[in-house]
């Protein structure tokens, strides 16, 4: 599928660039992907959420350019990390794993060919989970119907009606034609909305609708069309957490719905008929319901050297490595360098790290954690914290570690004797 990209014409944009020879075109993408996020997002409609969270993907860069996008960072910035479409596919394997109620693919339009051949790795490798298409609705049908057989729910915005409104603020003429057509065949490929036994949606279509300050007329219209012609065919959730993430020339952007708004358009929503709807209580408009895409601070020579004046007093025994994945690749090739930077400087002092990845099955073994460098990296460990936290294993008596399931592994003796020799701490905790 990758010959798509030779003429790149995937979404209404129709640049016609070759993203196979380094072209790119309104959504600033190449052939591989680039993903910002992947984590347990727990904010999504309640059937999308499910217990533990929807398995969601965030993908870099966009087809539109809203000046009001929450995800400025990555959909405008295209701030992320490239993967192949085997990481994509251990990714879901992973997010299934960790409990996930289904995949969810945010902003995935640019890259469904990469797309459907990681969920196909995925699906050959043990993916059972829906796979959820989360999407600005700003589609073309010959797209959508490359995705046929592939996404169980789909989840688009259905953003403007008048399309004045969409070219002011998006950049496109032609949202209302497109989006129209695209919820149409979004629906006929997955005409029911179907639940499992705990209420998580396994199939189906829910309409997105962001109601935005002063225009809420149009917010109207948009409600009205869906339900002329899918009636509650489908489920709509009716937004009203817009939040002003950066000045705007216009300046009606710059402020947020009102209460009596908001329950304005639902009132109107429930006069229509609609019955199947997702609404937002108070509280929902705020920027802790946007994702954190900023990584924290780049690691720099500076940073360095802070941690390495850190560790010099007698009484620091040395340096834990945590937060986020250290062995992720690309966190492992940064890391190296520093850690023997730690050694040369302190030999006598230890150098921990907590990873979810297991020591004997992943790390020692071919797996998406294993690179160049991972080798290097466990010879610089003293101890190793392995396994994911779980939460239904939690013990507070447990020492350096959070769940049963972890373990504490003498990482030397263990690279020694080729098997899992666990670390044994000198001291106790609790009471005897």
């Amino acid at each position: 599928m990758n010959e798509l990209l030779n003429k790149c014409m995937l979404c209404p944009r129709n640049c016609g660039v070759n993203r196979n020879q380094g072209e790119v075109g309104f959504c600033r993408s190449g052939n591989r992907i680039r993903i910002a996020k992947a984590y347990l997002h727990k904010w999504e409609e309640p059937p999308i959420t499910g217990s533990n969270g929807s398995g969601t993907i965030f993908f870099s860069g966009c087809n539109l350019r809203c000046l009001f996008c929450q995800n400025y960072y990555i959909s405008e910035l295209n701030n992320g990390v490239e993967i192949d479409t085997l990481e994509l596919a251990n990714i879901c394997l992973d997010l299934q794993r960790e409990g996930a109620t289904n995949i969810n693919l945010v902003t995935p339009t640019h890259y469904v060919p990469l797309i459907i051949e990681g969920i196909k790795l995925a699906k050959e490798r043990g993916l059972v989970i829906p796979i959820v298409y989360n999407s600005s609705g700003y589609e073309k049908v010959d797209t959508l119907k490359l995705l046929e057989g592939i996404v169980d729910i789909y989840l688009p915005d259905f953003k403007y009606y008048n399309n004045e409104i969409a070219f002011k603020y998006s950049g496109c003429k032609d949202y209302f034609e497109y989006t129209s057509e695209a919820i149409k065949e979004m629906v006929r490929q997955q005409p029911r909305c179907i639940f499992d036994k705990n209420g998580n949606m396994t199939r189906g279509v829910v309409v997105r609708h962001l109601i935005l300050p002063t225009w809420e007329e149009d917010s109207k219209m948009i409600l009205k069309y869906l339900y002329d012609n899918y009636k509650n065919k489908i489920f709509y959730s009716i937004m009203n957490q817009y939040t002003p993430v950066r000045a705007c020339k216009y300046q009606e952007l710059n402020s947020r719905v009102e209460d009596t708004v908001y329950d304005e358009v639902i009132d109107y929503a429930w006069n229509l008929g609609i019955r199947k709807a997702f609404i937002q209580e108070d509280g929902t408009v705020s920027e802790s319901f946007i994702p954190d895409f900023d990584y924290g601070k780049e690691f720099t020579q500076e940073t360095e050297e802070e941690i390495l004046k850190a560790l010099e007093p007698e009484y620091v025994n040395g340096l834990s490595v945590l937060g986020g994945e250290p062995f992720e690749p690309q966190n492992q090739r940064v890391l190296v360098p520093f850690l023997k930077k730690v050694k040369e400087r302190y030999p006598g002092k230890t150098i921990w790290c907590y990873t979810g990845y297991l020591f004997d099955r992943e790390l020692c073994k071919k797996s998406r954690a294993r690179c160049e460098v991972t080798d290097e990296m466990l010879a610089l460990l003293d101890v190793l914290v392995d396994g994911r936290f779980v939460e239904e294993k939690k013990n507070i008596m447990l020492l350096f570690r959070g769940s049963s399931n972890q373990r504490l592994i003498d990482v030397k003796k263990s690279l020694e004797q080729g098997s899992v020799a666990e670390w044994n701490p000198t001291i106790k905790r609790g009471i005897d």
